[in-house]
C-alpha cells in the first residue's frame, strides 16, 4: 500500500510539472483527474464502511480432498462500486485439530474462493470483514462494525472395505496394535443415541447435538439397546496430529460402514472434548449409519484433553482407534493407509468486477 501511494505521488508530481510547463485543457484535465478519482474512491469507501452488507455461501456436506467454491458476496450501497471490501478467512477442523488462515482478501461485488480438505471432519469456516480500501490500494479504512460470519461444512472421509474374520463369533475379544479388546458388564446398560422416529419421548431428544448435526437425535434410554461390539474413537492423543486423527476417524467409519452392509449391529462412541461427555450411537442401518457419521465428524479432539479410557468406556467388546498406534497397524485389509499433507489448499478467482 505504501508503494502505490508514492507511485500515485510521483505521478501527481509528474502530472502537476506538466500542467506547470504546458498550461493547457488537456494537462488540467489529466491531473484534474489523477487527483480527484483517487480521492472519490477514498470517500465512496468511507460512506460504505458502516452501509455495507455481506454473505457467503457453502455446501454442507463434501468428500474429503473435493474442491468446494465459497461464493462471498458485499451489497448494501451503490457506492460499492467505487470501493473495495476487505476480508480475512480462518478454517478451523474440530476433529483432527488442524487450522488455515488466510492473508488479507478483498471482495470485489462477488468473489468465489476454492477451498479443499485433505482430512475429514467438521469445517467451521469464518470471514471476518474488517476493513475497506479504495479501488486503486491507496488507503484502507477500518469498518465501525466488524463483521463476522461462521458457517459449517461437514467432509466426509474416504470409506474402504473392511474386512474383519472373527468379528461376529468371537466372543473373546479382538487383539492388535491399536486396539483394546476385554469383557465386563453388559454394554447394554450405557445409554446411547440414536435417531428420532416418531412416537419417540420428547424429553429424550438431545438438543445440542441434533442442532449440530442438524438431525433430531434421542438419547436411548438404558437397556434400549443391545449391541455387543463397541468402536471407539480415542480423541485425546498426546500430541497434535492431523493425519493421524483423520486416518483413525476414517478407520473407524470404514469398518463401522462394512459391518452396517453385512448387518452386524454395533456402536460408535467418542468423547467430544467440546461438550466433555461421552457421545455414543447404536448403528443397525444405513440410517443409523450416516447419523452416526456425521456426529463423530462434527466432534471436537483436543491433544492431551481428557481421556474416558477406563472410566467411561463401557465394557463388552471394544475396538479402539487410537492416533497414536495408527503407524503401527500391521492389519492394511482392516485399515489402509493414507498419505496427506496440509488441510486447506487455497485457490480462488474474481468474478463481477
Amino acid at each position: 500500500m505504501i508503494k502505490r501511494r508514492l507511485i500515485w505521488l510521483l505521478w501527481l508530481l509528474a502530472t502537476g510539472g506538466l500542467y506547470f510547463f504546458e498550461n493547457n485543457s488537456g494537462t488540467r484535465i489529466v491531473f484534474a483527474a489523477s487527483l480527484l478519482v483517487p480521492l472519490s474512491s477514498m470517500l465512496c469507501a468511507l460512506w460504505c464502511a458502516d452501509r455495507v452488507r455481506f454473505d457467503f455461501s457453502v455446501p454442507n456436506v463434501v468428500q474429503k480432498g473435493e474442491q468446494f467454491g465459497c461464493e462471498v458476496k458485499a451489497s448494501g450501497s451503490v457506492l460499492l462500486a467505487g470501493c473495495i471490501p476487505c476480508c480475512a478467512i480462518i478454517v478451523e477442523n474440530s476433529l483432527v485439530g488442524d487450522r488455515f488462515e488466510s492473508g488479507v482478501l478483498s471482495v470485489d461485488g462477488k468473489r468465489t474462493i476454492q477451498l479443499s480438505s485433505a482430512y475429514c471432519g467438521s469445517l467451521l469456516i469464518c470471514f471476518q470483514f474488517n476493513t475497506i480500501e479504495d479501488r486503486f490500494g491507496l488507503f484502507r479504512f477500518p469498518l465501525p462494525k466488524p463483521v463476522k460470519i461462521e458457517k459449517r461444512v461437514i467432509v466426509r472421509p474416504e470409506l474402504q472395505p473392511v474386512s474383519f474374520p472373527g468379528i461376529e463369533g468371537d466372543e473373546s475379544g479382538i487383539d492388535g496394535a491399536g486396539m483394546a479388546a476385554g469383557r465386563g458388564t453388559d454394554p447394554s446398560a450405557w445409554s446411547g443415541i440414536r435417531e428420532y422416529v416418531p412416537g419417540d419421548p420428547v424429553r429424550q431428544i438431545h438438543w445440542k447435538l441434533s442442532v449440530k448435526t442438524d438431525r433430531m437425535l434421542i438419547r436411548e434410554v438404558e437397556g434400549e439397546a443391545s449391541e455387543g461390539l463397541l468402536l471407539w474413537l480415542e480423541t485425546s492423543p498426546v500430541e497434535a496430529d492431523p493425519a493421524a486423527m483423520d486416518q483413525a476417524a476414517e478407520g473407524l467409519l470404514s469398518l463401522s460402514h462394512s459391518l452396517c452392509l453385512e448387518n452386524v449391529p454395533h456402536r460408535a462412541a467418542w468423547f467430544d472434548q467440546e461438550r466433555e461427555e461421552v457421545e455414543q450411537m447404536v448403528v443397525r442401518s444405513s440410517a443409523d449409519f450416516e447419523s452416526m457419521q456425521e456426529a463423530l465428524l462434527s466432534a471436537r479432539s483436543a491433544a492431551g484433553g481428557k481421556s474416558a479410557v477406563g472410566e467411561e468406556i463401557p465394557s463388552g467388546k471394544v475396538i479402539r482407534f487410537d492416533p497414536k498406534h495408527i503407524g503401527d497397524w500391521p492389519r492394511r485389509d482392516l485399515y489402509p493407509s493414507h498419505e496427506h499433507s496440509g488441510m486447506a489448499k487455497q485457490h480462488d478467482h474474481q468474478s463481477a468486477r
